[in-house]
């Protein structure tokens, strides 16, 4: 596997970095993409080496589209977390003069 990586790591960096426009996210691409890969070893190995670039190519075109989807889904989960936060300090606030009013009027007597 190490052969394979020296030699194909420019090619799994060049569209790792197409995808991604940052260079520590195309190293985290390429590193998930070599993980990929060696579980599919024995898929490697079968094929002839020709079809290696192409094979390699998918899994990190395929590795950085899931990591792209990823960070969407944390964005629009960051989303909601701060409409949640907002709409629970704006039911408050609205609520507030009504419990004002409601608890007002229970007051101790003395």
């Amino acid at each position: 596997m190490e052969e394979l990586y020296l030699c194909y790591e420019s090619l799994m960096f060049k569209i790792a970095f197409q995808y991604t426009h940052n260079r520590g996210d195309a190293e985290d691409i390429v590193n998930d993409s070599v993980v990929r890969l060696l579980s599919k070893l024995h898929e490697l190995r079968e094929m002839p080496e020709k079809a290696h670039a192409r094979y390699i190519e998918l899994t990190v075109r395929s590795v950085a589209i899931d990591a792209h989807r990823g960070k969407k889904r944390e964005e629009r989960r960051g989303d909601r977390t701060a409409i949640l936060i907002m709409t629970s300090r704006l039911s408050i606030r609205m609520m507030a003069p009504m419990m004002r009013g409601y608890f007002g009027s229970f007051r101790p007597k003395n």
